[in-house]
């Protein structure tokens, strides 16, 4: 369990990101005391590095269920994750340059 700790936070900070950043046209509470680009900045760095964390656990081989559906659902991690992380990282980095 120790092992899996900063990964644990890591997905736990993840899930806490869009109550921060806001839903629809609603501004979050991040989003008006950061600012735009440390916000997007913040979401480059988190899911860069989930996104590095799915593809070394994938490619050791290990089997690990997916934090994205809760402790409810077993779903295996598989390379969907990966493409959800860079997703974000993508749209993140569009809303930086533009």
């Amino acid at each position: 369990m120790k092992r899996y700790l900063p990964l644990i936070v890591l997905v736990a900070l993840s899930a806490l990101f869009p109550l921060a950043v806001g839903v629809d046209d609603r501004r979050g509470w991040l989003m008006d005391f950061m600012g735009y680009f440390l916000v997007n900045f913040a979401m480059i760095a988190l899911m860069g590095f989930g996104a590095i964390g799915v593809f070394t656990a994938l490619k050791k081989g290990l089997n690990i269920d997916c934090a994205c559906m809760g402790t409810s659902l077993k779903v295996p991690l598989s390379t969907v994750a990966i493409v959800e992380d860079l997703g974000m990282v993508i749209l993140a980095a569009l809303l930086l340059i533009s």
